[in-house]
């Protein structure tokens, strides 16, 4: 902008997190570059917003079918704040009667949790998610069954899902849920699986791999708050909290069982670990030589 005698750049961003802009003149950075910001994911959209646990398949008759709607952006981003109005219900798959709002609760934290009771075995029903009247991801799931009670635990059908399976910030906790269920995908309603999750890198600096086994807990005992923590809830779900000191990506592997049994999905995941803020007593300042100047 010559009338202004400066230049104006606009850009558009589509992975939210903590951003770098740098800008040179010369080769050279200018003032303050880079400049450290944050990006903020976008609204939820409804195409790109995720539906997953047991509930999605099925349920134990007067039981609770346990379902996540995870809120996210049209780049896919995780939105992290509550707020947005999903809506979600039940009805019989064959005749679409037996009409049942699903109450979910806002966790404020982009993701809305709910549960539903079938009242008879031999029906199947469907489930609907919805966002200002737009089908959620693969809205409607037909064929969920109602069954008198859920068979043994099957590793296989075990779910995984949550931030922590993708991503994290080093010196910051990042959690993640497991599910266990049985043969059919019906989520148990007791505990007592006994998970292995274990995190491997690198250091950045070099040397041999590392790995970390999270501790394994019940829901009471001491230090069931601590990070590297897989809890036991004690109702067929176990929350796994981590924290991670090295900015490098880690493979993250879940295992069940003393035959080192793999749960649903492909393991192990790439975790992207990025660095956290600033540390004025773990930063230092240097001079290059050429950059040297006497006045």
């Amino acid at each position: 902008n010559s009338a202004r005698e400066r230049y104006d750049v606009s850009y558009t961003p589509t992975v939210s997190g903590t951003s770098s802009v740098r800008v040179t003149m010369g080769g050279m950075d200018v003032t303050d570059s880079p400049f450290a910001g944050a990006v903020s994911p976008g609204a939820a959209d409804a195409a790109k917003s995720l539906v997953y646990g047991a509930g999605v398949r099925g349920a134990v008759v007067n039981g609770a079918g346990r379902v996540t709607v995870r809120a996210r952006d049209s780049n896919g981003n995780y939105v992290v704040n509550g707020g947005d109005p999903f809506r979600a219900w039940v009805v019989d798959a064959a005749t679409g009667a037996g009409y049942a709002d699903v109450e979910l609760t806002d966790n404020g934290d982009g993701t809305y949790s709910a549960e539903w009771t079938p009242s008879t075995t031999g029906t199947e029903y469907e489930l609907n998610v919805l966002l200002r009247g737009t089908p959620v991801a693969g809205s409607p799931y037909r064929g969920l069954k109602a069954v008198s009670a859920a068979g043994a635990a099957t590793p296989a059908m075990f779910e995984a899902a949550g931030d922590g399976l993708e991503r994290a910030v080093a010196g910051e906790r990042a959690t993640f849920r497991i599910e266990a269920a049985d043969a059919d995908g019906v989520g148990l309603a007791v505990g007592g699986s006994d998970l292995t999750v274990t995190l491997t890198w690198t250091p950045s600096s070099g040397g041999a791999s590392q790995t970390k086994t999270l501790a394994k807990k019940n829901a009471g005992d001491a230090g069931a708050d601590d990070t590297d923590v897989v809890l036991d809830n004690g109702d067929g779900t176990y929350a796994v909290t981590y924290t991670v000191t090295a900015a490098v990506d880690h493979a993250l592997d879940v295992r069940e069982g003393i035959g080192s049994n793999a749960i649903y999905g492909a393991w192990p995941k790439t975790v992207n670990v990025t660095a956290g803020a600033t540390d004025a007593s773990r930063s230092s300042l240097g001079v290059l030589e050429s950059d040297q100047t006497t006045i």
